[in-house]
């Protein structure tokens, strides 16, 4: 009946020696848009994932839709029925449902009566079989409430083998799901992931100081390491990713939050409350400070203008009297003055505590995730290795007739030599992308780009091996032609230190890591070395 499908699934009775009977099963599902939005089931089945009678009833109706017949939404048949036929309508259903919608029709009854009730003072009415509305949002039907509750079950058993397992599988559902291009993927995570912060044991650890166990810590490893494929999704928008950077930011900011590190640890709770307790007397200090500060400074103002005052009017007693050819040092001046003292003690505090460096934030086992939202997918380079298997260097003839003149090698080109394309990135950011292409379904795409960066780390090796033979061979050239000089190796022993050197220079240059030069394709921090840029050999 419209966007609802609702049926009887019939259990058969169970084999002898069981003696169980045969029950019935009344299973509802909504659609919209060839997703199912909606299931509801009288069994008592309670798991993440939807029951058999509900499976049971949608494969029934995609085998044998030509059977089942289509019907218009309720609100299309009512229009048809005149007076008597409506009031006969509702009598009936009521009346075959009267100990369960009753009072529901009751309050209805009274509400309609009503002229300025919120019903009369709407128009229409709703109708549960019409489907929503073209802009209303519409996802695969997932029990938040009960993914909550599985999750939590889980965790609460703590360490033993059925419960890691039950954690290990809903992940593997949750790659499922992104494989298939399912919106429920990160909805799901994003519930584990609220469970796992609510997890007891984390507070606990961290009172007492103590590592959490191997096994949550792989649990907390895997869960990082789907967020990071997650917000890598090339598919999602700009605003999708901005959601799940203000999550991952709420979630590191949760003080039980993991860290990356696992030997990291942190002072217990009585040690932090201890040292804010500190913090807020060295506030009260320096607050005492400023106080007795500014009333000082208030007193020596007065103290000195009543002093230029003493000092003026003895000044024009020295002038009348005109008997002394000096002036008299007052016995106010040679007073000690205690508060300059006093002053710089305290002003000495107040910067030695504004020189205090802040704590360093440990990063947590998100972090990483939080550095891979910045990663962008918009290079047209990348994108053309992610595409098609053709993809080659248009001018390859045209640099194979110039490359025969010249053989030195460019240390990031696009192609190389035979036209192939190249990619140059940090290794870990690859193996990002990578695993993000293979988990949402794109398996041809992780492998162009696997390839892609292979051809790239084979390259940077060749080039290095080049640079290693140039450094090799301006060694020799050095040595033969000094020697007249006094510049050249005076034995074998000073020729080998000098090769060690050359290989540590050139090994030094050699970064898997490093950047292209434009640094428009590396989205996170990395130093920008290239192979031997602005370098020269050393010669001992």
């Amino acid at each position: 009946m419209g966007f609802h499908l609702s049926g009887v699934v019939r259990a058969p009775a169970a084999v002898p020696p069981c003696s169980e009977p045969e029950r019935l099963f009344r299973v509802t599902v909504s659609f919209d848009r060839c997703k199912i939005t909606g299931v509801t089931c009288s069994c008592e089945a309670r798991d993440i994932f939807w029951c058999q009678h509900v499976v049971a009833l949608a494969l029934y109706r995609i085998r044998n839709a030509d059977s089942v017949r289509l019907r218009v939404p309720i609100s299309e048949t009512l229009l048809q029925m005149d007076r008597q036929q409506l009031q006969k309508f509702v009598q009936y259903l009521i009346a075959e449902h009267h100990t369960e919608v009753l009072p529901t029709a009751q309050r209805l009854a009274d509400e309609v009566l009503q002229a300025r009730s919120a019903i009369n003072r709407i128009c229409g009415a709703p109708d549960p079989t019409a489907g929503p509305p073209p802009d209303a949002h519409h996802a695969w039907h997932l029990d938040e409430q009960q993914v909550c509750e599985q999750v939590r079950a889980y965790l609460l058993q703590g360490t033993y083998y059925n419960a890691n397992k039950q954690l290990n599988s809903l992940f593997s559902k949750v790659r499922e799901m992104l494989r298939a291009q399912d919106s429920n993927g990160p909805r799901m995570l994003m519930l584990m992931t609220e469970q796992f912060l609510s997890d007891p044991r984390l507070l606990l650890w961290r009172n007492q100081n103590t590592p959490m166990t191997e096994k949550c810590r792989q649990l907390w490893e895997q869960l990082g390491a789907l967020w990071i494929s997650i917000v890598l999704d090339p598919g999602s928008n700009k605003h999708h990713r901005m959601q799940w950077r203000h999550l991952l930011e709420k979630w590191s900011a949760v003080e039980v939050c993991p860290t990356e590190d696992p030997d990291y640890r942190s002072f217990p709770l009585y040690a932090r409350e201890r040292e804010r307790s500190e913090r807020d007397r060295d506030r009260d200090h320096r607050d005492r400070d400023r106080e007795r500060h500014r009333d000082r400074e208030d007193r020596d103002r007065e103290r000195l203008r009543e002093r230029e005052e003493r000092d003026r009017e003895r000044h024009r007693e020295r002038q009348r009297r005109e008997m002394h050819s000096h002036s008299e040092s007052s016995d106010e001046d040679s007073r000690p003055n205690n508060y300059e003292r006093e002053y710089r003690r305290a002003s000495k505090r107040l910067r030695l505590h504004n020189q205090r460096p802040a704590p360093m934030t440990p990063r947590t086992v998100f972090h990483k995730a939080l550095d891979a939202v910045d990663i962008s997918w918009e290079n047209e380079h990348l994108k053309n290795i992610l595409s098609s298997d053709e993809y080659c260097d248009p001018e390859k003839p045209d640099k194979a007739g110039a490359s025969t003149g010249s053989t030195s090698l460019q240390p990031y080109p696009k192609f190389n030599d035979l036209g192939q394309p190249l990619w140059h990135e940090h290794l870990p950011v690859v193996g990002a992308r990578i695993e993000a292409l293979r988990a949402h379904g794109r398996a041809p795409a992780a492998l162009r780009l696997a390839v892609a960066a292979a051809r790239a780390m084979r390259h940077r090796q060749e080039v290095a091996q080049q640079r290693w033979q140039e450094a090799g061979g301006g060694e020799a050239s050095s040595s033969s032609g000094g020697s007249g000089g006094g510049v050249a190796c005076a034995s074998e022993s000073c020729a080998g230190q000098c090769d060690r050197a050359k290989l540590s220079l050139v090994c030094a240059h050699m970064d898997a890591g490093a950047c292209l030069p434009a640094a428009s394709t590396c989205a996170l921090s990395h130093s920008q070395r290239c192979i031997g840029r602005g370098e020269r050999p050393v010669v001992v």
